[in-house]
């Protein structure tokens, strides 16, 4: 129930990787730093959102329009890019970062068995 906000960003049920990525980014960072790594994987592709974390109109519909665009499987690899990026820029990576990034690649690889 935590991350139920998540399934409101996608709009239906047709993605269930990206929205297992960002449940699992969600729960252990919370909606606003999940909702920077949604808008920054976004910014790869040309969306130009303001990146402040807030998931409004404008970033659920670019994320809907990406991923129906590019299919799940290449926005997959955008969202574990800034993850990654995310855990990297964090004060206490030297201390958990090892950790932070194992779980992030065996998110990645669930999500990839679920395109």
């Amino acid at each position: 129930d935590n991350t139920a906000a998540v399934r409101s960003w996608l709009g239906s049920d047709a993605f269930p990787a990206t929205e297992f990525m960002l449940r699992d980014h969600y729960f252990n960072s919370g909606s606003r730093n999940t909702g920077k790594i949604l808008q920054r994987a976004l910014n790869i592709h040309g969306a130009g959102l303001v990146v402040d974390g807030i998931v409004g109109p404008r970033t659920r519909q670019e994320l809907q329009d990406q991923l129906a665009a590019t299919g799940e499987a290449v926005f997959l690899i955008a969202l574990q890019e800034k993850r990654q990026a995310f855990y990297r820029s964090c004060k206490q990576f030297p201390v958990f970062g090892k950790g932070w990034l194992t779980r992030c690649d065996d998110a990645f690889s669930v999500a990839q068995e679920l395109v």
